[in-house]
């Protein structure tokens, strides 16, 4: 299709990974891993390609190889060879899955009638990628709140009870003996310095 002449050369997605995470700001993460356990070939970044009217995939690729780090007779015959790492969140993956299926490449192949709708699906998934992450700044602000209203015990007290506050309320209550605090939806365990607490 692309017409190389040395197509196993050229082409980079022999072997290829793909990373899916929740938050955007995780892909920095992500990203700097990439970094120090890979030589980085080429990085080609996706979800940029898009004009502000236009719909369509969205991700980071990698064009990767094993480092110098990675020695040893396992390694040493593969260090010629590329691998791709796709990396995108949990919808532009949702996204990417659902264009796979409508094969629509280009928004000029799409019919005109089918456009509108799929521009508007295009912002909805990504008004709520940027609202998954206001969602969780949100949330670690309000456990900050929660947490730091411990220094006055009715304050404190006076907070609504919830998964968050409950767990602050655990580290709040046991501080002086509790190492760690599980929360799941069912039970909580306690592990303190003397011994394992069930409740």
């Amino acid at each position: 299709r692309k017409s190389y002449e040395k197509p196993f050369e050229r082409i980079t997605d022999f072997a290829g990974v793909r990373v899916v995470y929740l938050y955007n700001t995780d892909v920095f993460k992500i990203e700097k891993i990439i970094q120090e356990e890979f030589k980085i070939k080429e990085k080609v970044d996706k979800t940029g390609e898009n004009g502000v009217d236009k719909f369509g995939y969205g991700a980071i690729h990698f064009i990767i190889s094993l480092s110098k780090q990675t020695s040893g007779a396992r390694y040493d015959d593969m260090k010629k060879f590329v691998c791709e790492v796709q990396v995108r969140t949990v919808l532009q993956d949702a996204w990417a899955i659902i264009d796979h299926h409508l094969v629509y490449k280009n928004e000029s192949d799409v019919p005109s009638p089918l456009r509108r709708k799929l521009n508007g699906l295009a912002g909805v998934f990504e008004t709520a990628d940027d609202q998954f992450e206001q969602i969780r700044s949100a949330r670690a602000a309000y456990i900050n709140v929660v947490a730091s209203s411990a220094e006055n015990s009715n304050l404190f007290l006076e907070n609504e009870v919830n998964k968050d506050t409950f767990f602050e309320y655990l580290k709040w209550k046991y501080k002086n003996e509790l190492i760690d605090v599980e929360l799941t939806s069912f039970s909580f365990d306690l592990v303190s310095k003397s011994k394992y607490k069930k409740i």
